[in-house]
């Protein structure tokens, strides 16, 4: 929460124009991503024996900060906290279907198996959300 409250107020600083307080922010981005994404990969058993983790998680966070920069300028009215952790939480997770996809080409069949149950619980997701969003939307009537 403080962590939070720091960057609220470096974001309104960001947002005068203070080119400091919006690399600090970025900084304190970078950071808790990298724990979280160390946190994510390290709790992979395949994960964690095939892949540096150290390296795979500068590429994601970089690769998310990029992305943040270019999606939601912190001078936007989009920017919020919560859009650049969706952001981040997209690209870890599309680099841990890249990298199962990887080493399941190279031969890995834990990675493969690994990879069709995080696909299976992908779709199943899917389709329960366009379940939800037809019965929202039919009448009590029909």
């Amino acid at each position: 929460m403080e962590n939070h409250n720091k960057i609220e107020a470096l974001l309104k600083l960001a947002k005068a124009g203070d080119k400091k307080a919006e690399a600090e922010i970025f900084q304190l981005l970078l950071e808790r991503f990298q724990n979280l994404a160390t946190l994510k990969l390290k709790k992979d058993s395949i994960l964690r024996k095939h892949i540096n983790i150290p390296e795979e998680c500068q590429k994601i966070c970089n690769l998310t900060i990029q992305e943040v920069k270019r999606l939601y300028p912190i001078n936007s009215s989009t920017w919020s906290l919560i859009r650049v952790m969706y952001v981040f939480h997209n690209i870890l997770e599309n680099a841990i279907f890249n990298l199962l996809t990887t080493l399941a080409k190279q031969g890995n069949s834990s990675a493969e198996n690994s990879l069709f149950s995080r696909l299976r619980i992908k779709l199943i997701e899917r389709i329960e959300t366009k379940k939800r969003r037809k019965f929202s939307h039919e009448s009590p009537d029909k």
